[in-house]
Parts: C-alpha cells; structure tokens; sequence
C-alpha cells in the first residue's frame, strides 16, 4: 500500500525474504479513514480529482467515481508501483484498495496496466472475492467455494483479509471524526491469529478438502 504511513516498516526484512511470499501492489486511492489519512505518491497539483482540499484522498468510491479522472488514477496507480519497485520490491500481482475497479473505464486500464508490467490483476474476470468472516469453520469455507463454484465457474476465489496486531496505532483506525471505536482493531488482531497459525490453517484447509494457494501459482 504505496501511500500508506508504514510502507517502509521492516521494509528490509520484506525486501530480503520476498522470495518466500508472493508480494503484492494494493493500489490505493481512497483513504476512507478519519484518525489516519494519507494521499497521493504524486504531486497533488497533477492528480486533483484524486483528493480532497487537505490533500488526502476522497473517503469512498463513489466520490472517487463522481470527481476522479481515470487518466489521473492510472498515473497514480502506475506512481505506487514504480515507488515500491524502487525501495526492491517485486510486486507479482495487483488489486485495488476498496475495490474501485466497478468504475467505468478503470478495469480496462488496469488490465492494460497490469499487461504491460506483468503482473498478475486479481481483480480481473478469472478472480472472485471469497467473503468469510474472520472467524471461519470449514463447513462455511466449503460452503462459500461451493457458491462460488456453481455462480463463476472457471474463476479462482480469493481470501481477502487485513490481519495486524492490535495496538495504539490500530486503535486510531475508526470512521467517524470524534467516535472512535475498537471494532476494526478488534477483527484484525482475529484475523492476524488466525493466519499466523500455520496448523489451524493446515486443519481448516484439510477440512474443507481445499489446497491454499499463492496468486502467482
């Protein structure tokens, strides 16, 4: 996430074992909240449908439909991955923060974007959203892949999660000025002990009679 506050955290440990993961640029243009906001790797003057009058990016997506020029999101987004190749990441697949892509016209330039760079797009037509609570049984899992399965047939599902360990700065992640809340913080620290428990993993896979895989395999 190119424009985030902790893009270079532990940056050198990422750089030097990305062999063992399968690193992705998670285009980023909204920053949809209110104790933390971040904008543009570009210069604000040369993407201004892209933020607000403090500079940061529009809260949802359809204010980013409304106002956006997707000229001016395909040069960021193409910004984002020239940034994070520079600091010696090797990004192999590409998806969208929030899910912008329903906007006319962004799916085809991301396509071609992702063409031209070679990466894979895994918010293109061979991918479907996998939803699953945080807390997932296999009965659920096998469940939702049925689903899938039976609707897209021919496409990959994807388990999209957000783990983090809670923490002071995670406390901050709320979305209305003047009420924060602990419910993001909550399901993220949920999710980061279930994916950072490679047995559980294992058992619910197995369960489910599912094989995990990378983006890139």
């Amino acid at each position: 996430m190119a424009p985030g506050p902790f893009l270079r955290y532990r940056l050198s440990e990422l750089v030097a074992r990305q062999g063992e993961f399968c690193p992705g640029l998670h285009a980023t243009l909204n920053s949809e909240w209110a104790g933390i906001r971040w904008g543009p790797v570009l210069a604000v003057s040369d993407v201004s449908s892209l933020v607000r009058e403090d500079g940061t990016f529009h809260n949802s997506t359809q204010t980013l439909h409304e106002r956006g020029v997707v000229s001016e999101m395909l040069g960021e987004i193409s910004a984002q991955l020239d940034l994070v190749r520079s600091l010696g990441l090797r990004p192999r697949y590409l998806e969208t923060h929030m899910v912008f892509t329903w906007i006319p016209g962004v799916t085809e330039a991301l396509a071609g974007l992702c063409q031209s760079e070679g990466l894979i797009f895994a918010n293109g037509p061979g991918f479907s959203l996998l939803p699953l609570d945080v807390e997932v049984t296999p009965g659920e899992l096998a469940g939702a892949l049925g689903r899938i399965a039976s609707t897209h047939p021919g496409t990959r599902p994807v388990w999209v999660s957000h783990p983090a360990k809670r923490d002071e700065f995670s406390e901050r992640f709320f979305s209305e000025p003047g009420q924060p809340s602990a419910s993001v913080a909550e399901s993220r620290q949920r999710e980061f002990a279930i994916f950072s428990d490679a047995v559980d993993m294992a058992s619910l896979a197995r369960a489910a009679n599912v094989q995990p895989s990378e983006y890139a395999h």
